[in-house]
């Protein structure tokens, strides 16, 4: 330590030996000036109680404990306000400063990072926390550990000089035993008498209260020194607590904390009773806010009790400056205005309260209304949102190429759907364009008819073409396979035609002459007796199906009849 060599800080005991050429984090940090010691203390038990401190820096940016643990991983993220605020990397560290900088940007200052620590001792890193503050930092610093070193050489002087005072005392004691051992020799060989028995006796009896007191004060040097370990350790940890909790640790201090936490006591107890009170009035606010319904309803029937009262002495009043206007008048004249009078004030009054009924009505009609343009108006948005959506899909499925063998010859996709924000109109210009364009059967295809379609298919095709089905961005394609290939139904349907074209001209005359009269002749009449059969047997059914009804009072009723499509040859059944 004379020679400015740094003590490591000391490791648990489950790490192994420190590899050779490996340097440890607290070699390459330094405070930047005007960190206070405090938090220098703080921020340095921190990194030593999680480990850190003593753990080895790689060229690659992490920490590894000595078994080979990482502590810190290079790929963890970096922090938005990181330890580099206090800490820099070290002169003439033999690790580069970069490396030792990116080490401390994954390092926050506060919580809410997976690594973190606090001027105060507190860190984090994962799952796991805790606290340490020492009296002041040892190992971050070539001034710091300057410091340490100095006050361990201070406590070796101070031990150095207690062995040494130990030793003196031995040699001490050796000479006084040596002396006492001298003396009971000279006793043993000294003459006898009554005087010096009576001297042995008294110094055998405080040789023995010697022993005896300095057994006893043995003990009380044990018990002193074992009390003053308990008190060093209860100081330390007074020290520690009062450091965690921020208080003084002096007496003076301790004491004025407990006054002021008195007086807040003594504030809480006045917050209490002031809480109390309020708590009371509130409750008399509520029952006079319950009163409150009451009182309204007694002046509303007042105020209405005051306009009744009102209007009739306004109409005796009217009547009484009627009289007065008509005085010396035709009595039955006057009458006659007053009745006239009286009848056009009650039409006025039914006039006055179908208005306001009308008006209480018109009101919640117009707030329904408001609602009502709401919703549609979100209605609108939405429905607008959904078709736009709907139109890009369109746009997608149109580019597909097997849709380009449904479309008419020539046909293009309408220019609009490509428009990210297109009018409504145009959307629906465009779909009844492109339902135009698209070769539907008469029917609505689902799940049902494509298999139906794909079983008649197969039976029609069988010999002829393998089906081959695939599902791509929800289009069923549907493609012929034969020995020349692969094809789509389109060119099947034109192939199959085109066979067709070439039988029918390669039969003869005679062929379709017989062909004509099997089909017209016997067939034709077996054709015609089954849907008589037929008809009759639908007949037969409604005729006992007539008399029954569910318990609603539904009947069941069933139509067969030819389809007149020309592209339908099957009959269809409907109930």
């Amino acid at each position: 330590m004379r020679n400015a060599q740094d003590l490591p800080p000391a490791v648990p005991e489950w790490l192994g030996s420190r590899p050779p050429h490996t340097v440890a984090l607290w070699q390459l940090l330094d405070f930047k000036p005007g960190v206070d010691e405090e938090v220098q203390a703080g921020v340095e038990g921190a990194l030593l109680a999680s480990g850190l401190l003593y753990g080895e820096v790689t060229t690659g940016g992490e920490i590894r404990a000595r078994n080979g643990q990482l502590l810190l991983t290079a790929q963890g993220p970096q922090a938005l306000r990181s330890v580099r605020t206090l800490l820099t990397p070290a002169e003439n560290a033999a690790v580069d400063a970069t490396v030792v900088n990116a080490v401390l940007d994954r390092i926050a200052l506060e919580p809410g990072h997976p690594t973190w620590l606090s001027p105060d001792g507190s860190w984090g890193n994962g799952p796991l926390t805790g606290c340490y503050r020492p009296a002041a930092a040892r190992f971050i610093g070539a001034a710091a550990r300057a410091a340490a070193r100095a006050a361990r050489l201070t406590e070796i002087d101070d031990l150095l000089q207690l062995q040494q005072r130990g030793q003196e005392r031995s040699e001490h004691h050796d000479v006084l035993k040596d002396a006492s051992k001298a003396l009971e020799e000279h006793l043993v060989r000294a003459p006898r008498s009554a005087r010096l028995a009576t001297l042995r006796l008294q110094a055998a009896a405080a040789r023995a209260q010697i022993v005896a007191r300095r057994r006893e004060a043995r003990a009380l040097a044990e018990e002193a020194e074992r009390m003053q370990r308990a008190w060093t350790a209860r100081n330390r940890s007074h020290q520690e607590i009062c450091a965690a909790l921020g208080m003084p640790e002096d007496i003076d201090g301790l004491l004025a904390v407990r006054g002021y936490a008195q007086q807040a006591q003594a504030a809480c107890s006045n917050v209490d009773h002031a809480v109390e009170t309020v708590t009371s009035h509130l409750d008399r606010h509520r029952k006079a806010w319950g009163r409150l319904d009451p009182v309204q309803e007694r002046r509303t029937q007042a105020e209405e009790t005051a306009e009744s009262a009102w209007l009739t002495w306004s109409r005796e009043a009217a009547a009484l400056a009627a009289l007065r206007e008509a005085l010396g008048a035709d009595p039955d004249q006057v009458h006659r205005r007053l009745k006239e009078a009286e009848a056009e004030l009650r039409r006025t009054e039914d006039r006055l309260r179908h208005s306001r009924s009308q008006i209480v009505k018109l009101t919640g009609l117009v707030a329904s209304a408001e609602e009502k343009a709401q919703v549609a108006r979100q209605k609108a948005v939405d429905a607008k949102a959904a078709l736009i959506q709907q139109a890009q899909v369109l746009h997608q499925r149109l580019g597909h190429p097997s849709i380009a063998v449904a479309l008419a010859a020539g046909t293009q996709p309408p220019p609009v759907l490509r428009s990210p924000d297109p009018a409504a109109d145009d959307v629906l210009a465009a779909v009844r364009q492109v339902r135009a364009a698209v070769q539907r059967p008469d029917s609505t295809a689902d799940a049902t008819a494509l298999m139906r379609a794909l079983s008649l298919l197969e039976r029609n095709t069988a010999g002829a073409y393998d089906i081959t089905v695939t599902v791509e961005d929800d289009l069923h394609v549907v493609e012929l396979a034969d020995a020349t290939g692969r094809r789509h139904i389109a060119d099947a349907a034109a192939d199959l035609r085109e066979r067709r074209d070439r039988g029918r001209g390669a039969l003869t005359q005679r062929e379709r002459t017989a062909f004509h009269n099997f089909v017209l002749g016997g067939m034709a009449e077996e054709l015609r007796q089954r849907l008589k059969e037929a008809e009759e047997l639908v007949k037969a059914m409604n005729t006992s199906l007539g008399s029954i009804t569910t318990s609603h009072g539904i009947g069941v009723k069933i139509d067969w009849r030819l389809s007149d499509a020309a592209g339908e040859t099957s009959p269809r059944s409907k109930g």
